[in-house]
Parts: C-alpha cells; structure tokens; sequence
C-alpha cells in the first residue's frame, strides 16, 4: 500500500513540475507587426515603447542584459538576403567578432561578441514585405543566456494573431 502512495505522490509531483514548466515562459506578441516571442518571466522587464511600436526594449532587472525588438521594412530592391548581407557588414564594421552566421529562406541568425566583448545573438524574420529583428545582449560567459538566445531562435517567428 505504501509504495501505491509513494508512486502516486511521485506522479503527481511530475504532473505538476511539467505544468510549471509549461507556464514557465512569458510569450509576447505584436498583433500590428504579426509576431511573438517568449522570455523566461521575472527576467525581463519593458524598458521602451509597447510592443505594438517600431522598436521595443527589455531589459534585466539589475541592467546587465537587454532585448531589442525593431521592426522594418524591405523596400524595392532589397531582400532578406540583402538585408543579412548589410547586418553583417554593420557588425563587422563595428569590429564585432561574429562566431555564428546561419541565413535560411525566411530569417537569419547572427551571434557573436561585441566589441566591449559582451556577447550578443540577434535572429531576425521575414514577415511579407517587412522584417523584424530580435537582439539580445549579454555579459560573456553567463551561461543562462545561452538558453535565452535559443528561446529567441525557438519562438521569435511571424504569427498571425487573431
């Protein structure tokens, strides 16, 4: 009868601690700019504008991290590829060292460290004929970030929202 008890106590503490995890995640979305996002709650906090404006940033509670959402548009002749082309002459010229540059059809990815040597991770997403860029920026060597970055690789994507 014991180990019944002990088995169900343990499912139920399972069931529970995969609930949590589930609602762990704070997920924030532009209806006016057609994406989402999600960051871990109580880590971030709106420092700029609403999600709903051009540009929006987020920052850490003792300010040693931040995130910036910036929209924009393609305009005639310029493309996603054109677009990560510039992104990396920017960093490049602003003696960023650049460790990971991944294009695919509809978003890039471009990471690395800055030149004060922070790190930092940036996707951005085509959304029609506007994009939205995702920037994050860390201390280097925090090893929490690099979940935070994957989060934004994982669920920083274009969303039709009703």
């Amino acid at each position: 009868m014991k180990k019944i008890i002990s088995l169900g106590i343990l499912i139920l503490i399972f069931c529970l601690s995969v609930t949590v995890q589930a609602q762990e995640n704070e997920k924030i979305c532009s209806q006016r700019n057609d994406f989402c996002f999600q960051i871990p709650p109580n880590h971030f906090m709106l420092t700029t504008n609403d999600i709903e404006s051009a540009s929006v940033s987020y920052k850490t509670v003792d300010g040693s991290s931040t995130i910036e959402i910036v929209n924009g548009n393609l305009s005639d002749g310029c493309d996603m590829h054109k677009l990560y082309l510039m992104t990396l002459s920017q960093w490049t010229t602003n003696n960023y060292r650049l460790t990971l540059k991944k294009e695919y059809a509809d978003f890039f990815i471009v990471s690395g460290y800055t030149n004060q040597g922070r790190g930092f991770y940036q996707k951005v997403i085509k959304i029609e004929n506007d994009y939205a860029s995702a920037y994050l920026e860390f201390p280097k060597g925090n090893k929490k970030y690099s979940n935070i970055s994957q989060m934004i690789f994982d669920y920083f994507e274009k969303t039709m929202i009703d």
